[in-house]
């Protein structure tokens, strides 16, 4: 995401805790989106070469969008994003109650919404608004600049930006929960409060000089939750691609 988002997170919340992103919903399928990314990252770098031996650069990708399988747009109303700030908090409640209350303190009734802190990071982004697919790509790419310590936001462009959101779509729109128009708005809006509860942390663990370690442990969670090494892929105008 874009210095916009970094900065309206942390300003709206700078007197609470970060919060350390946690399991997505089962319907995401975390295992089949790992799965996906290693082999068409690894697809990617391949093709990136086999180019490169005739002289050619290749450019973003545009199939996915062209595809109606990949068409994966939902409406966000205020009651779904308190849903999904209620639904989290109870998943964290059990074993991490302090993380539920920071939850319901932050973007609870009357607080922060997440959703247009969210929204703030999409101008100038290659991103789209209330669509999973992107939601996911923003959850993705903060995770990709956390882990390998990208601290100049420029150097992610619209176009990796729609590049990644092509790749993902591809892989998520395979997942039949896509199909369901309420799991996927479900879904949509958990990935959008994940990408600003990461994307706070990341910003936060900056200005206390907790970096080595808050990138150690979002590197730990992604490869241990999806299966995906994010230090061994880069950031291209076709999504992730294999170092």
């Amino acid at each position: 995401m874009k210095n916009q988002l970094l900065g309206a997170a942390f300003g709206l919340l700078l007197c609470t805790r970060p919060a350390a992103a946690q399991d997505l919903s089962p319907a995401l399928d975390p295992v089949m989106l790992g799965q996906g990314l290693v082999l068409s990252s690894t697809m990617y770098a391949q093709a990136e070469r086999d180019a490169a031996r005739k002289g050619i650069k290749l450019k973003e990708t545009t199939s996915a969008t062209k595809s109606p399988a990949t068409r994966l747009t939902y409406t966000s109303t205020p009651a779904l994003r308190q849903q999904t700030v209620r639904n989290l908090a109870q998943q964290l409640q059990q074993s991490k109650p302090a993380q539920a209350q920071y939850l319901q303190a932050a973007y609870g009734p009357g607080k922060a919404d997440y959703g247009q802190l969210y929204s703030a990071g999409l101008k100038g982004s290659g991103f789209q608004e209330n669509d999973a697919a992107s939601a996911l790509a923003s959850y993705m790419e903060v995770a990709y600049a956390v882990v390998n310590n990208v601290q100049n936001e420029a150097l992610i462009t619209p176009a990796m930006d729609r590049g990644l959101r092509n790749q993902v779509a591809d892989i998520l729109s395979r997942n039949p929960a896509a199909r369901n128009p309420a799991t996927l708005a479900q879904v949509g809006e958990e990935l959008k409060l994940q990408t600003v509860i990461l994307a706070t942390g990341w910003q936060q663990s900056r200005q206390n000089g907790q970096t080595a370690t808050f990138r150690a442990n979002i590197a730990r969670q992604f490869s241990n939750q999806f299966g995906f090494d994010l230090t061994k892929v880069r950031l291209t105008e076709r999504g992730f691609a294999a170092k």
